[in-house]
């Protein structure tokens, strides 16, 4: 059980950066100079940036990745300005929300009772 919560919450963040990474190749299909593509991508790629800073420094502190994440749906709320924005709102914010709250799973997990990192060593103090 240990495994599958560490892993749930990573691998549902690959792939949700992975998705919204691709949104990013919009970039090149405009009829600008190949400089202001450029830049065009690197403004669409920097929220999957952020969010893979987050998931990095996440992975053995998840409790980063439950505030890191939760900001992070927040941030995406205020930029598409709600749910009056339609799917695009929902596509966007729930994954971060629901990852977020699989790091809080583990985290709440791994400190249960005393506040310390949980040992599944079998013994008990």
């Amino acid at each position: 059980m240990k495994q599958i919560l560490f892993w749930i919450p990573r691998g549902f963040m690959v792939i949700y950066i992975l998705f919204i990474s691709l949104f990013a190749l919009d970039a090149f299909e405009s009829q600008y100079t190949i400089w202001e593509k450029a830049i065009g991508f690197m403004i669409h790629i920097s929220p999957s940036v952020l969010l893979a800073v987050i998931l990095v420094f996440s992975w053995k502190k998840p409790a980063v990745g439950a505030v890191g994440f939760l900001v992070m749906s927040i941030f995406f709320t205020i930029l598409v300005h709600g749910p009056s924005a339609g799917i695009g709102f929902y596509i966007l914010v729930t994954p971060a929300l629901i990852g977020s709250l699989l790091f809080l799973l583990e985290h709440r997990r791994s400190h249960r009772h005393t506040g310390r990192p949980r040992h599944d060593s079998g013994e008990h103090s």
